[in-house]
């Protein structure tokens, strides 16, 4: 691919749970500082652990008024923190990072019901948009019109949203067909998106 031809940016929209931290237990976690948007708890998992014996300590904030926990474990397993928060600001670990193996941590905010929260994130890429109206054969032999192409690398899938950035597009299109194309090896050099 020239170099410098994918000159501007889009989205793609990306939905899944909140996780503030997914790794190996430590003294200090370096969260994901995603803002949830409500009120909610913790859903705790340690697992892959020997034993998974020691302490996790939440911090965290209600309405503005500091809120912390500490929860301790003798085996690997999942726990809820008692508290609910509308901030969590840090978590750390005492006895789990002197395990070996190390034990993994992750972290998930969950509302009232112990339900995984989903939020929605749009997530920067590369590519060159071209508002093209290109028409093709689907893959169950309908005639379909496209409004734009675009070219990218990022691994964008047939029914993935995206849009141009900035965009007041909060929907974005769907992507209706992916056309890579290959290297006479090949392996894919970029990706065609029709939208």
């Amino acid at each position: 691919m020239i170099e410098n031809y994918l000159n501007q940016v889009a989205q793609v929209k990306r939905e899944g749970a909140v996780v503030f931290y997914d790794g190996p237990a430590a003294a200090s976690l370096d969260l994901n500082m995603t803002e949830v948007g409500r009120d909610f708890k913790v859903k705790i998992i340690l697992s892959d652990g020997e034993a998974c014996t020691g302490v996790v300590s939440l911090v965290g904030e209600i309405d503005g008024t500091p809120r912390n926990e500490d929860r301790e474990w003798h085996t690997c397993r999942m726990y809820y923190s008692d508290y609910t928060y509308d901030k969590l600001t840090s978590v750390s670990t005492s006895g789990l990072a002197d395990e070996d193996p190390i034990p993994n941590i992750k972290l998930v905010a969950v509302d009232e019901g112990y339900v995984e929260i989903v939020t929605t994130t749009w997530e920067d890429f590369a590519c060159r948009w071209e508002d093209k109206s290109i028409a093709y054969w689907n893959d169950i032999g309908e005639f379909t019109l496209s409004d734009a192409k675009v070219m990218c690398i990022e691994p964008i899938e047939t029914g993935d949203h995206i849009r141009l950035y900035p965009s007041t597009h909060t929907l974005g299109y769907a992507v209706l067909k992916v056309k890579p194309a290959t290297d006479l090896p090949g392996d894919e050099v970029f990706r065609t998106l029709l939208l």
